[in-house]
């Protein structure tokens, strides 16, 4: 069987687990609050995979441009609200 069946199982259930622990959180914190806490504790992970890489292949990683800032910038507002809206829902 190919690796990527398993792995794209798994990456579903952690995604309803983690969808299912954000409904739970909306019983005691707000809606902007259950969705800041999911980048909240996303963000540190996602430093820690890029240090990896960069460990892992040698070097720096590129210098982001003023065009890439501003799509990183928008593409996170959109993402936030997207889960804002899912919880809500």
């Amino acid at each position: 069987m190919d690796l990527w069946i398993p792995i794209t199982i798994i990456g579903t259930l952690m995604q309803v687990g983690r969808s299912i622990g954000q409904r739970r959180l909306l019983g005691r914190v707000s809606v902007a609050g259950t969705t800041y806490a999911r980048f909240f504790y996303g963000c540190p992970l996602a430093f820690l995979a890029l240090g990896a890489v960069c460990v892992f292949e040698g070097r720096l990683p590129p210098t982001p441009t003023p065009a890439f800032i501003a799509i990183a910038v928008f593409s996170g507002i959109c993402q936030f609200a997207g889960n804002a809206l899912f919880i809500n829902l």
